[in-house]
């Protein structure tokens, strides 16, 4: 998939707009392939692409579909799915979802027992709880977060 990992290129050069068409082509033929794998790690760095270039209802879109199709498919991926969308979560300033996303991650990656990805799970959720501290009281709700 020499498409998908131009698009990651661009995304890391801060070139959004020619990533996602790369990454829109790596997508469809990761679907014409039947290939479940391919398809949801190319929807989360097409997500990433969107989420860069400023489109965040895309790319919100994309990440749910990634965890959907990852809880369904393919559950080794989830981990992955859920890391991408917390991040996008605490961006957009959704604090309470993302916590729960990434403290669900964090538990998936510890099973695995891949320090590397327990290390980049917990470094999110030092930012979480910070970004929760600055808001001070009340300006972050406790609730339960949903699922998705």
């Amino acid at each position: 998939m020499t498409a998908r990992w131009i698009g990651i290129g661009l995304v890391s050069l801060g070139d959004h707009h020619d990533a996602q068409a790369f990454l829109r082509q790596a997508l469809g033929l990761a679907t014409t392939c039947g290939d479940s794998r391919a398809v949801i790690a190319t929807q989360l760095n097409l997500g990433d692409a969107y989420r860069y270039g400023g489109d965040t209802e895309t790319a919100d879109a994309l990440y749910r579909g990634a965890l959907d199709a990852a809880r369904i498919r393919r559950p080794e991926l989830v981990d992955f799915a859920l890391q991408h969308f917390g991040k996008h979560l605490m961006e957009q300033g959704d604090l309470v979802v993302a916590r729960a996303r990434l403290e669900e991650a964090l538990r998936l990656r510890m099973a695995k027992g891949d320090p590397e990805l327990i290390e980049s799970t917990q470094a999110a959720l030092d930012r979480v709880a910070l970004l929760i501290g600055q808001a001070g009281p009340g300006a972050v709700g406790d609730a339960e977060a949903p699922r998705s």
